[in-house]
């Protein structure tokens, strides 16, 4: 009988029509406003043991034994917005857009929040391009490159962390490239890690992998000087974090602290107030938007 109906009444499309009405149930309720607004989103994975003798599963370098990965996507209202099951040894990046999209039920965010795995240069330029705001930790995060908007773009405080120029002329070159991309994944012909596994091969010859890395870039790099700039808004990014993980980082002001003597010690060589940083951020994001007019 339970194969029968399992046959005949179970399916992948019952399966989620189902998982959406569970949590457009659950949306109204006055419990969950308390910890969100719906507007956020966390995604991580975690690893499931499964049968070896399987087209998914694989071994584990880091946890060890065979398995396949549950990469989750979470309100902030605490509910799972959608669950798909992918290899071990996939980056988890490739695969962090596609719950968002795939989510059909009344809680549509517009943040998502993810480990050093839920990002790279294409994914933060495509996740802009399809107004989805990444806000990922990123891990040893001081050894990238900070991109000014112009070679002749200056700051008083922060100019040493420069070390490139962004090259707006091969965005402009093949933004009728991106959009297409975009548009696609909008229509429904395109999911995210399609595009994302092309672009994963990291071939210099690929023209449309370099302009979404130079996008990439220029967003990542708005995102490390907020991220160093105000002590709020990495505390945020903490609070995002699912519950398993803010244990290792529970002490967030010396994070912070820590972070700031980084800057100004190792950079000016002296101590600055906060808002010497948040100065010579908002004046590289207006430089951005300059340089983006000429698109």
């Amino acid at each position: 009988m339970l194969s029968y109906t399992n046959r005949r009444h179970v399916s992948t499309e019952i399966l989620q029509a189902a998982s959406r009405d569970i949590i457009n149930a659950y949306n109204p309720l006055s419990l969950p406003k308390c910890w969100g607004s719906g507007t956020r989103a966390a995604a991580d994975g975690s690893k499931f043991e499964i049968y070896v003798n399987n087209l998914l599963s694989e071994y584990h370098i880091r946890y060890g034994g065979y398995g396949g990965i549950a990469y989750h996507h979470v309100s902030d209202k605490y509910i799972a917005l959608f669950t798909h099951f992918i290899a071990c040894g996939v980056w988890e990046a490739v695969y962090i857009l596609d719950g968002l999209l795939k989510n059909t039920s009344d809680i549509q965010p517009d943040t998502l929040h993810a480990d050093t795995q839920g990002q790279s240069t294409p994914v933060f330029a495509l996740s802009y391009l399809l107004g989805i705001k990444l806000m990922p930790r990123i891990r040893n995060w001081q050894d990238l490159t900070f991109f000014r908007p112009t070679q002749d773009a200056k700051y008083q405080y922060i100019d040493p962390l420069f070390k490139g120029v962004v090259d707006w002329k091969l965005i402009q070159t093949h933004w009728q490239d991106l959009m297409r991309v975009v548009l696609s994944i909008k229509a429904g012909k395109l999911m995210p890690s399609t595009i994302l596994r092309k672009l994963g091969s990291y071939s210099r010859k690929n023209r449309l992998y370099q302009a979404f890395r130079e996008l990439g870039q220029v967003v990542r790099t708005v995102l490390l000087l907020q991220y160093t700039a105000v002590c709020g808004f990495m505390g945020y990014s903490y609070l995002q974090k699912p519950h398993s993980e803010r244990g290792r980082e529970f002490k967030v002001s010396s994070i912070c602290l820590r972070t700031a003597v980084y800057l100004t010690v190792g950079c000016a060589k002296k101590s600055l107030p906060a808002r010497t940083l948040w100065k010579d951020t908002t004046i590289f994001s207006i430089g951005c938007s300059l340089g983006k007019r000429e698109l």
